[in-house]
């Protein structure tokens, strides 16, 4: 019961982050909506790669809290090096790819399909990313029993 709890609590994270961390997004979609012209578009979205540097932030967040909230001189696990330092960085690679792809590069010459994929991936990643953390720090921090 714990488990599932904790993947509650996992997913709620994820829904307020994105809401939250997103904002820059959402205010340019609203401010679209009122003009007559819009180029506010999912391709907009991916040119300028609001949701790449999204998940780069809420990934670097959720390692950043593991090290903080850990206690002094304990040592660390393989898995949670791999949760959290190698997972984290493998994502920001990925995201410091899209960045300076898409500011190095013309966005004519861009293939806006597979660089669409691309960030379908790095969202999955990150998704997947802070549902194992996320569940992983309340499963360990819940002082309940049911």
């Amino acid at each position: 019961m714990i488990i599932l709890i904790s993947i509650r609590d996992a997913v709620l994270w994820i829904i307020f982050a994105a809401f939250f961390g997103l904002t820059s997004m959402w205010i340019k979609f609203g401010t679209s909506y009122f003009q007559i012209v819009s180029n506010f578009t999912f391709d907009y979205i991916i040119l300028h790669g609001f949701i790449a540097y999204f998940c780069n932030g809420i990934s670097l967040s959720i390692a950043l809290n593991f090290f903080f909230n850990r206690k002094k001189n304990s040592i660390i696990s393989r898995a949670e090096i791999f949760l959290y330092i190698v997972f984290p960085l493998f994502i920001s690679l990925f995201v410091y790819f899209i960045g300076t792809l898409l500011e190095t590069v013309n966005n004519a010459t861009l293939d806006i399909d597979k660089l669409r994929h691309f960030q379908i991936v790095i969202i999955c990643m990150t998704v997947f990313y802070a549902l194992i953390s996320k569940t992983r720090d309340y499963y360990n921090n819940k002082k309940i029993v049911i």
